[in-house]
């Protein structure tokens, strides 16, 4: 139960659920659950949602519930959700947030390198250099995407959030692929290339280049 609470606080902070339909959630556990006055339920039950800086006094109260690993998981299964439901070109959008979450965590999570990388090939599309057309980058995302979820559900029970970022299953995943052949086989070398700082999209773009020519 704690988990799922977690993950429709997250909804609620992110817009992606609304407060009728979260306190109508609530109200419904306190119905079947003994109301502690030091666990989360409690504290959520006794924000008053009316007032406009709910929001902030929520965010404030996660911090003692919530790692760091924990929260972006989240973020990283609720932009997989919107990934495979919205349409092409706010897919980008969701892309490019990914992207940049491998930045934030300093570019140590397999997870995340996936999405980093495929939002390269979009960024090569504006300047000719890409080796995957819109079309196959849109069905690799969605296909990594599903992958993402599907994983996100086996490690929110054990919550082990750091693997989960980390899985091989992740790392296997051959993100340049096209629909009948494998073009780059996933191998760690090929991502020796990725730099270990924040770029430019232009940066990232010739980096990229010169990691297939194997200039790097």
């Amino acid at each position: 139960m704690n988990q799922e609470l977690k993950q429709k606080v997250y909804q609620l902070l992110i817009d992606k659920i609304d407060v009728d339909s979260f306190q109508e959630y609530l109200f419904g556990l306190v119905e079947i659950t003994e109301l502690k006055s030091d666990s989360l339920l409690f504290e959520l039950v006794d924000i008053n949602y009316k007032r406009e800086e709910y929001k902030k006094e929520l965010s404030n109260l996660i911090k003692g519930y919530f790692t760091e690993d924990e929260l972006m998981s989240l973020e990283i299964y609720e932009r997989c959700l919107s990934l495979i439901e919205i349409e092409e070109e706010k897919m980008f959008i969701e892309l490019d947030e990914l992207s940049s979450l491998y930045i934030r965590r300093d570019f140590s999570s397999e997870l995340l390198s996936n999405f980093y990388m495929l939002n390269v090939e979009i960024d090569n599309l504006e300047i000719g250099y890409n080796l995957l057309d819109k079309e196959q980058i849109i069905k690799n995302t969605r296909e990594y995407a599903r992958l993402v979820i599907e994983n996100f559900k086996t490690y929110k029970e054990k919550k082990d959030w750091n693997n989960f970022m980390n899985d091989t299953v992740f790392m296997n995943f051959n993100y340049m692929k096209g629909d009948n052949e494998n073009i780059v086989p996933t191998k760690i070398e090929n991502r020796s290339f990725i730099r270990k700082e924040p770029q430019s999209n232009s940066n990232k773009v010739f980096d990229f280049i010169k990691g297939i020519l194997g200039l790097r």
